[in-house]
């Protein structure tokens, strides 16, 4: 009752520690995955920069207007250059990568 075994060691080779026997999913199950991820990037307001089967390029957020912000600067003598320089530096748009390998793991990353 006590005596229970650990695995053989070769039973969790796979990746992120999945046992080898775990069937991969199949690509239309990977596509489903995908196309979920896809619904909910939408969901958040986020576009499609480029797409494949199970990898996409997405943009969040809207580029600045540097040409309006430029003329407002001008018309209030530099004090909306402070207000200029702070949404230059944090607003914009930001893009990120999102994979469903072939595990079925869905991973999302940042690009510069």
């Amino acid at each position: 009752m006590g005596d229970q075994q650990p695995p053989p060691a070769g039973d969790y080779g796979g990746p992120s520690g999945y046992p080898l026997s775990t069937p991969q999913p199949t690509p239309e199950q990977r596509r489903v995955i995908f196309s979920q991820q896809m619904q909910q990037a939408a969901q958040r307001q986020m576009r499609v920069e480029w797409s494949s089967d199970f990898q996409a390029v997405l943009i969040q957020g809207k580029p600045v207007n540097h040409v309006l912000h430029a003329i407002l600067t001008i018309f209030t003598c530099l004090a909306w250059g402070i207000v200029w320089l702070v949404l230059a530096l944090t607003g914009g748009e930001k893009r990120f990568q999102m994979i469903v390998d072939e595990y079925g793991n869905v991973h999302w990353q940042e690009l510069g």
